[in-house]
């Protein structure tokens, strides 16, 4: 069976399932650059739309709600954020020849690639909006529990450690995304990119020696 039929919906054909996926895709694009740009409160069904370049029924057609977009857009974003043991042994700091640099650059690259990027700032939207508006805070409460035992499980076959156990490399790891995340609200109480990295250099120095790549 090809992918396409697995996916495909009962009775729909495959490549008007896949376009449909694709459009789905593109609407969670444009509800990214929007969250990053404008925040959530401003990011409305319409400058989605815009954005992506669609028609209003087109966009409702997908998501009828805004709760029902922003919902799929963090599973998106949640999705890429996985990490696997394959993508860490194909980065280029996995041939530097010293452990401790090769932790250190590994949660450098976590910082400028996966936080610090229109992506990161926008689940950080989303994680300060479903605070407190609480339909999306209970829409979207199974899927970032789900996300962080997915996650556990994945920074386990990544990381280990040379003083801790796998649970405490966990709780490890549960800190620097918690540090990490923190930062871009920090970024408006430091003055320019220099001091913010340097305090994101001096927090890896912390954390790299109970650390250890797989």
């Amino acid at each position: 069976m090809t992918h396409a039929a697995q996916i495909a919906k009962p009775g729909v054909p495959a490549s008007k399932e896949l376009q449909a996926g694709k459009t789905r895709r593109a609407i969670c694009e444009a509800a990214i650059a929007c969250l990053d740009e404008m925040g959530y409160a401003d990011t409305s069904l319409t400058r989605i739309q815009e954005r992506a370049g669609l028609s209003r029924g087109a966009l409702t057609h997908h998501f009828p709600t805004k709760e029902d977009l922003i919902a799929a857009t963090l599973d998106m974003l949640l999705g890429r954020s996985v990490m696997t043991g394959k993508r860490v042994e194909r980065a280029a700091w996995s041939k530097l020849p010293d452990e401790d640099a090769r932790v250190r650059a590994h949660l450098k690259w976590l910082w400028e690639r996966l936080v610090r990027t229109p992506e990161g700032r926008s689940l950080m939207e989303i994680l300060m909006a479903a605070r407190t508006d609480k339909a999306l805070g209970k829409r979207t409460a199974k899927s970032l529990i789900e996300w962080d035992a997915r996650m556990g499980t994945a920074i386990i076959e990544v990381y280990e450690s040379p003083d801790l156990d796998d649970a405490d490399v966990v709780t490890l790891w549960a800190i620097c995304r918690v540090f990490m995340r923190g930062m871009l609200a920090h970024e408006r109480f430091t003055r320019n990119r220099a001091e913010e990295t340097l305090i994101v250099d001096r927090f890896i120095e912390l954390i790299a020696p109970h650390l250890k790549l797989r």
